[in-house]
């Protein structure tokens, strides 16, 4: 839906990027962190609630692609550009509290070394990491019989 629209994602975002609100505490471990992150999740599915994505879908389903972004960025295009500025700041405080807590100012500054070949190896084992999908093409989610019940 944004690919039509980063125009004006671009034209809005700082706007929205400088009254959207970082977490109130930093974690101190990894449960707050994790909840920091379900807080992210809760704010997207208070701002935009999924039924309602749903309800506008399902009339443009079989539009082109162009007709189901105009429909889904009419009712929902400024709430996203809310929620996208909402989750940067969320996450990049996230990132920043690590940064804080692992002490990382210490230690990073040109103190160590990257081992690329390490990471190359953790990037393409395809036992450990689950690299990033479109919906589509993901085969349970496009099976005759659609995804499992919960």
């Amino acid at each position: 839906m944004i690919d039509g629209y980063i125009g004006d994602v671009m034209k809005r975002f700082d706007a929205a990027l400088a009254t959207a609100k970082a977490p109130a505490q930093r974690p101190t471990c990894g449960q707050d962190a994790a909840r920091l992150a379900r807080d992210l999740m809760l704010l997207a599915r208070k701002t935009i609630d999924p039924e309602k994505i749903l309800d506008a879908y399902r009339p443009v389903h079989a539009k082109d692609a162009g007709a189901k972004g105009k429909a889904l960025w009419g009712k929902f295009g400024a709430k996203t550009i809310t929620l996208l500025a909402a989750a940067a700041r969320h996450l990049a405080f996230l990132v920043e509290s690590a940064w804080l807590q692992g002490k990382g100012q210490e230690w990073a500054i040109g103190s160590a070394e990257v081992d690329t070949e390490a990471i190359a190896k953790f990037y393409l084992d395809k036992k450990t990491f689950v690299p990033s999908s479109y919906l589509g093409s993901i085969p349970v989610l496009t099976a005759a019989s659609g995804p499992p019940k919960p």
